[in-house]
């Protein structure tokens, strides 16, 4: 498993906000659907391939499909009450006509950040970092000295992007944040630390994401709003570990692989502990917390390939609160807003398609 493994398995969602300390974890589990369904649930599905990686507080969705009869991935949004996609664009092709490009994160005002396609799967020297400041019009961050080989990966609802470049000038991966014009390169770990990618922020400027240092290889970091950075604990047996998401209280998620399994587990860091997120039971192993809202409710993607939700110490397979729906699996859920609406990918009668869960009145 490439250390790697999660920030180029798909995007990281950084549309995050305050949220509260969640409890101990319980051991709950149900493969059954709701009597009485907890959400209802929008499907995504007038683009072929659609992908679902983020929700901001208006209830407005961004992902990536494939074009039909064409290899290439490109990145939409799609409005609360629309159903209409409308795809962002490459600089250069503001047409949309088969661009490449993946976003990364949005925020209250539609701001979506993201990267040009240099390659799916890794970090490649044709990579560019990309704003759609107003959803429509692309424009590289020309602002940096990391614009080739560079992602941006998250947005605050003040402007504020973060995003990293692997090896910037041979010197190792480089973290940075950009305010309108100005941007910072964020520190690594002080205890030899030659990389440090951030993959997520917070309304409010906390960032999270993974670094290394000359006493372990790469773990979950998180930098304050004042750039400073701090390792975020480990649990026993800790292979490397990773946070993609973070609310303004500072309460990072995640994952964690184990040397003893070699599985990823899902975690959440609060008041320096990590509280693994209901072992052994709805989450499985392989599992990931994909991001965590106003409220502290976390949602990831579960070892058995389902969506969960994680709510007052019990992580809940998504698939058991809604109503039955023939040939319908919610998969793994990327992100949730203030209001609890969730959203991820899922599979209906073997079409990839994104869904929208909206609790139920």
């Amino acid at each position: 498993m490439s250390s790697r493994r999660r920030r180029y398995a798909g995007p990281v969602l950084s549309v995050l906000t305050a949220g509260a300390l969640l409890g101990a974890p319980a051991l709950t589990s149900s493969a059954q659907a709701a009597t009485t369904p907890k959400y209802t649930v929008k499907i995504v599905s007038s683009v072929p391939g659609v992908q679902l990686f983020g929700i901001n507080g208006n209830g407005d969705v961004f992902g990536t499909t494939v074009q039909s009869g064409a290899e290439t991935t490109e990145s939409f949004l799609l409005k609360a009450g629309s159903s209409a996609v409308q795809f962002l664009g490459t600089p250069g092709d503001q047409k949309n006509t088969q661009s490449s490009s993946v976003a990364l994160g949005i925020n209250a005002s539609d701001a979506v950040v993201g990267y040009t396609l240099g390659s799916a799967t890794m970090i490649d020297p044709e990579d560019v970092p990309v704003e759609w400041a107003n959803s429509t019009t692309p424009t590289t961050l020309a602002s940096l000295n990391y614009t080739l080989g560079a992602r941006a990966t998250g947005i605050s609802d003040s402007g504020e992007i973060v995003g990293f470049k692997e090896n910037f000038n041979g010197q190792g991966d480089k973290s940075f944040k950009v305010q309108g014009s100005t941007a910072t390169e964020l520190p690594v770990l002080p205890n030899g630390g030659a990389n440090a990618d951030a993959l997520g922020v917070s309304s409010n400027g906390f960032i999270v994401g993974d670094a290394d240092s000359s006493a372990f290889g790469r773990q979950a970091v998180e930098w304050n709003s004042g750039g400073a950075i701090t390792a975020l604990p480990l649990p026993a047996n800790t292979f490397q570990s990773q946070a993609f998401a973070v609310n303004s209280s500072g309460v990072a998620v995640g994952d964690v692989v184990l040397s003893t399994d070699g599985e990823s587990h899902p975690e959440m860091w609060a008041n320096g502990k990590v509280t693994e997120l209901a072992p052994g039971t709805i989450t499985g192993f392989n599992a990931v917390a994909n991001a965590i809202n106003n409220s502290g409710v976390i949602v990831g993607g579960s070892g058995n390939g389902d969506g969960f939700v994680y709510q007052n110490g019990t992580a809940t397979d998504l698939n058991t609160l809604i109503a039955p729906t023939a040939g319908l699996t919610l998969g793994a859920a990327t992100g949730i807003n203030a209001k609890g609406q969730i959203a991820g990918s899922a599979t209906l009668n073997g079409q990839d398609v994104g869904y929208i869960l909206t609790p139920a009145s």
